[in-house]
């Protein structure tokens, strides 16, 4: 194994925030992640194939620590993170992050099997309070995924805390306190919500979020293989806020901006191997179509679609490339949407579908009207297959593939977890 630490911006006295997701492949890699409120004079980790027995990350290559302290006074300066790369796929890992002599629990975290004998975890918009609505349940996935028997890792699409900048910070920090409870078992990968940017800018999301995330725009923008599909997650809000430049990890500038985004997706969506990557699924967070009575530029109005830049910009490219699958949430419901193109149907079922099918998974918990998450459906559209929202409807997605059916398991939380209904895309 080689190991990497390197420093970011942190979170509590004793490690905190630990939150484990995957470099650029997930088969082979980990990247774990951990806060401090004061820098740490050594900041170390230990791993291994088992608990009783972990080997100490080199501190060799450590490098500096860059603190975390615009607009977050009131929540931690210091991250750390340790890029585990020469990992054999399909492994439990076991570690434990220290800073100085103040040691965390030894957790665990699974590389992603090379074979697509898996499953995923989906969501979006946890909310204000740490996504208290579906976090026992979560926690339950977790548990299990920490003996082996759950899922392999999760995916959340936007709006992770509402908002990780308020209180100067102190939310975020309490919000990724609450994460750790899930993300230390299940490497979580991620995308940038609308109550991400907040601010105008992604500050908070990039530096304690983003930076954990593989490729080089700072979770901004990036892909995965793992299994047999190939995830693209992209940035809604470029469309909603100024450009704006960054620097990656090796000092380089960059523009988060709509053109660069479309720039790198055309040509990640042109390099995929279809044959040992048959699935395309797309993740980001505000949709292209919903049914939602709140007049968003998704709802079911052909007089809001062109002032989608979604379906201006990114439609005609998923179309083109066969992108089979759109995870989205916003939208604080669950939808199913028919195959869509340009605002025609072009089936009314999921078996080799010729456009993309979307999928709205943004149930898991808001702060808006007191944590209803009031967005109503009050007529389906005329593209809707399934829905379900309202009062206590909170929900998360369990995803399952093979080589030709990707099934979608919508998991309802309350009086207690049952799957509510499953979507099933079959290729032929």
């Amino acid at each position: 194994m080689i190991w990497s630490l390197i420093f970011g911006i942190a979170s509590a006295e004793f490690p905190s925030q630990i939150f484990s997701s995957y470099g650029d492949d997930p088969s082979t890699t980990l990247t774990l992640s951990f806060a401090s409120a004061t820098e740490c004079v050594i900041p170390r980790a230990s791993v291994g194939l088992s608990a009783s027995s972990l080997t100490p990350v080199p501190s060799g290559v450590i490098t500096s620590n860059v603190p975390f302290y615009f607009d977050n006074s009131g929540g931690v300066a210091f991250y750390y993170r340790v890029r585990l790369v020469g990992l054999l796929p399909g492994k439990k890992y076991f570690y434990a992050v220290a800073c100085d002599s103040s040691w965390s629990e030894v957790y665990s975290a699974d590389t992603v099997p090379l074979d697509s004998n898996f499953s995923v975890l989906l969501w979006g918009d946890m909310g204000r309070d740490g996504g208290e609505q579906i976090l026992p349940a979560l926690m339950d996935e977790a548990k299990k995924a920490s003996t082996g028997s759950g899922a392999t890792f999760a995916i959340i699409a936007g709006d992770f805390a509402y908002d990780m900048h308020d209180l100067s910070g102190k939310r975020g920090a309490t919000f990724m306190n609450r994460l750790q409870n899930i993300s230390a078992f299940l490497p979580t990968l991620g995308v940038c919500g609308n109550h991400e940017q907040a601010t105008g800018n992604t500050t908070h999301f990039t530096n304690i979020l983003g930076k954990a995330f593989p490729g080089t725009a700072l979770g901004h923008w990036y892909s995965v293989n793992t299994g047999l599909i190939h995830w693209v997650f992209l940035n809604s809000e470029v469309y909603h806020m100024p450009p704006f430049t960054l620097h990656d990890d090796s000092g380089q500038p960059f523009v988060v901006s709509a053109p660069t985004q479309l720039e790198w997706l055309e040509k990640d969506l042109a390099g995929v191997d279809r044959v040992a990557t048959p699935w395309v699924v797309a993740v980001y967070h505000r949709p292209m179509y919903c049914s939602n009575s709140d007049n968003d530029e998704c709802s079911n109005s052909p007089l809001n679609w062109p002032s989608n830049p979604l379906r201006v910009d990114l439609e005609p490219l998923f179309v083109k490339a066969g992108v089979d699958l759109c995870v989205e949430a916003h939208e604080h419901s669950v939808e199913y949407v028919w195959p869509i193109v340009n605002g025609t149907v072009q089936a009314r079922d999921y078996i080799n579908p010729k456009a993309p099918v979307h999928y709205i998974t943004g149930a898991a918990g808001c702060n808006e009207d007191l944590g209803i998450c009031f967005n109503p459906i009050l007529q389906p559209s005329f593209f809707t297959d399934k829905y379900l929202w309202g009062p206590k409807q909170y929900s998360y997605t369990r995803l399952h593939h093979n080589a030709t059916v990707l099934r979608l398991e919508q998991v309802t939380v309350f009086p207690s977890p049952s799957i509510w209904a499953t979507m099933e895309i079959v290729k032929n």
